[in-house]
Order: structure tokens, then C-alpha cells, then sequence
């Protein structure tokens, strides 16, 4: 079973519960494998959709309403089944769209869900599906076949290019055509295309606009459906001076391999396993983090940071192979002196504590026991890199 599992089981049953996340990355089959007995209704299927509308279900049973958020009007109606007591207790509801996103009109299901997202897998995660491989083999296959569990348990390249034509041609012809009124799937295809290449990058949505002859308002538009189907993530950089740059993003692919450029699929490899925590962290937990990074106008830049509320706890460079530590450490440690300094390092033997305080770490040990929580206090994560000194 998937990671999130467990944590799915405890809120079942306490309030409605929402799985979100890209296409094909295994939500349904984990919301099934919750409760094998489960009532299971995919709004995709049209008798499926009949039994969802007509409420045909047994309010003792479990029940998995899979799609949902393709119905118009989703949010309102299930809140008014769960306000009237006509869900059993234990309800799953699932969807490839962000639906803790509630931008269209409608009512809000406020206070009446926990939500969750499931992300393609990771190497922390990977150990555990995967114990007979180790860490190294399991990161290559991440960067090579991607962590959606298809590729990723089949583990050969030649599968994992058929797989992503027709992930992308799901998402485009079929996903869009129902959410959205999109009527140039053509022009929108080439935006993805222009986005992949721009990975690890400033966003800049004026090139966009000059490349694809539209306008701005157009442009964010098609992007923030993009990124609402779960094709991408973007990264905001932290506004720490009066010098800085607060509006363009980074931008990450949930496929990772479709970055052709090393140094730049790295990068996004280290750049979902930090989102993903981030997100369990909130969405299980609590936390008040974010995924950030830092840069200003003399493009002094650290790849990314964890912002704790008000409070930056990690500041984390990544590399292909140099374990120097990186100078714009130096001018942001003025401004976050507590917080932690890391190195991301692919090629690296061991971990390599520098005299500044910049802790150079090989990618495996770090994303095999990644902990952004502030209450590791640095010492059982701390006490297991040093040991390499």
C-alpha cells in the first residue's frame, strides 16, 4: 500500500475525505485497497454516474465516489448529502484536479473535509515499496521512468515512453475538454511543450506570450489549467528585501523524465520530493509550510527554502556533482542565521560537513530520510549524517 494509506484510514469516518492528484498515479487503487468491501462508483462510467446521481448506495458500506469533480455542480452536492446524513460515514471521494481548489461558483464544503494529495513516488517512499533495491537504483529509476507506479514498477525505459503519450494525451483531449472550455487544445499542447523546457528557470510569461502570440491574461489562464490538472507545480520565491523579486515563479513537472536536461531533472527530482513532503506535512499534520526559493535582483539565488510560518528552516542548494558549498549561502545566512544549510549533491560518496556550517550531502541519504519538520531539532537527522564524517 502507498504511503498515505495510513493516514487516509485515520480520517475516514471523522469527515469527508478528498484524494487529489495527477492521472494515473495510483488514487484509485489505493482508495479501493482502503476498504476491499467498499461501494465504488467511477463518474467517468455512465451507469456509475446514474447510481451517484440517484444516490444508490448503502449508508453502512464504504463508499468511493471516484471523478467526482467532473459533475458541474460537485461542491454543492456533496455537501448537501453530507449536511442531510446521506453519506456513509466512510467517504472517499477522488479526482485528477485540485479539489481542494474551490474557485467556481458553488457553495464550499468548509469545515466538512480533510483533503489529501497522492504524488508520483519518491525515493523515501520507493525504499519502502521496493526493499529489495537500493537507493541508488531506486533514485535512477525515479529520474529515468518516473515515480507514477506503472513506469516505475515495470522499470523499463521503452514502457515508460508509451506510457507518458498517452498520460499527456488523456489530460489534453479528455481531461480539458470536460473541466474546461478550451477550444485550442493545439496551442495549449505547445505551451506545455515551451513550459517543459523552461524547468528550473525563471517563469517568465512574457517570452510565453511572445512565443505563442497571445495574450497575458491568455497565457496564465491555459498555465493555471495546466498546473490545476496536475501537469506541474510552480515554486515562488521568498520576498525577503525590498530588492526582490516577487513574481516569477520556478516551474516543476510531476513527470519527471520528460526533462531531458540533467542538471535541470535533478533539480525538479529534489524539487517534488520537497513538495510532496510539504504537502503531507500540512495536509496530514498541520504544518504551516511552504515550498520557496530565494533569489533577488543581483540573482544571489538558493534553489529552494522551507518557510515554517515566518520562519525559514532550511535553505537547500542542489548540484549534479560540485560538494563546494555554493557562495549565495553566505549572503542569506545574514538573513536566516538558524536556518539549516544543505547541499544536494547526485555524485557524492559521503556527506561532507564544511566550516561554514553548509552540510554537503549525497541525494540518496538525503531524500531516503527527508525531514523538513522544525521539531527534528537536527539531531536524529544530524546524528545519522555525521556518522559519516
Amino acid at each position: 500500500m502507498r504511503s498515505l494509506g495510513e493516514t487516509l484510514k485515520k480520517d475516514l469516518g471523522k469527515k469527508l475525505v478528498l484524494l487529489s492528484g495527477p492521472r494515473q498515479v495510483g488514487k484509485t487503487t489505493l482508495a479501493r485497497s482502503l476498504n476491499p468491501g467498499c461501494t465504488y462508483y467511477n463518474y467517468d462510467f455512465l451507469e456509475d454516474r446514474k447510481a451517484i446521481l440517484k444516490h444508490h448506495w448503502d449508508l453502512n458500506t464504504p463508499l468511493v465516489l471516484d471523478e467526482l469533480h467532473k459533475h458541474n455542480r460537485w461542491k454543492l452536492w456533496l455537501k448537501g448529502l453530507y449536511d442531510t446524513e446521506h453519506l456513509p460515514k466512510s467517504t472517499l471521494v477522488t479526482g485528477s484536479a485540485r479539489m481542494n481548489i474551490f474557485r467556481k461558483a458553488g457553495d464550499s464544503l468548509a469545515g466538512r473535509f480533510f483533503h489529501h494529495t497522492l504524488l508520483p513516488i519518491d525515493l523515501k517512499e520507493g525504499l519502502r515499496l521496493l526493499p529489495s533495491l537500493g537507493a541508488n537504483e531506486i533514485l535512477e529509476r525515479i529520474l529515468n521512468v518516473s515515480g507514477f507506479p506503472e513506469p516505475f514498477f515495470n522499470g523499463d525505459l521503452s514502457d515508460y515512453r508509451r506510457w507518458r503519450s498517452s498520460h499527456l494525451d488523456v489530460i489534453l483531449k479528455q481531461d480539458l475538454l470536460e473541466l474546461e472550455n478550451v477550444r485550442t487544445l493545439g496551442d495549449i499542447q505547445n505551451l506545455f511543450l515551451l513550459l517543459i523546457d523552461k524547468v528550473g528557470g525563471l517563469l517568465s510569461y512574457q517570452s510565453l506570450c511572445e512565443d505563442l502570440s497571445k495574450s497575458d491574461k491568455t497565457i496564465r489562464n491555459w498555465v493555471e489549467i495546466l498546473e490545476n490538472s496536475y501537469l506541474f507545480f510552480r515554486v515562488y520565491p521568498l520576498g525577503v528585501t525590498a530588492t526582490s523579486i516577487k513574481k516569477m515563479p520556478k516551474l516543476y513537472l510531476f513527470d519527471i523524465p520528460r526533462v531531458e536536461d540533467e542538471a535541470a531533472r535533478f533539480e525538479n527530482c529534489v524539487a517534488l520530493a520537497l513538495y510532496k513532503e510539504v504537502l503531507h506535512l500540512n495536509e496530514a499534520f498541520g504544518y504551516d509550510l511552504q515550498l520557496r526559493f530565494l533569489r533577488n535582483k543581483q540573482k544571489q539565488e538558493i534553489d529552494f527554502a522551507i518557510l515554517n510560518g515566518k520562519k525559514v528552516t532550511h535553505m537547500i542548494e542542489v548540484k549534479l556533482s560540485d560538494p563546494m558549498p555554493s557562495q549565495n549561502f553566505k549572503h542569506y545566512e545574514k538573513l536566516f542565521p538558524k536556518a539549516k544549510k544543505i547541499q544536494v549533491v547526485l555524485r557524492l560518496d559521503g556527506v561532507i560537513a564544511h566550516p561554514n556550517g553548509v552540510t554537503a550531502i549525497p541525494a540518496r541519504e538525503f531524500l531516503a530520510d527527508l525531514d523538513l519538520t522544525d521539531d527534528s531539532d537536527q539531531k536524529g537527522v544530524r546524528q545519522k549524517w555525521f556518522v559519516f564524517f
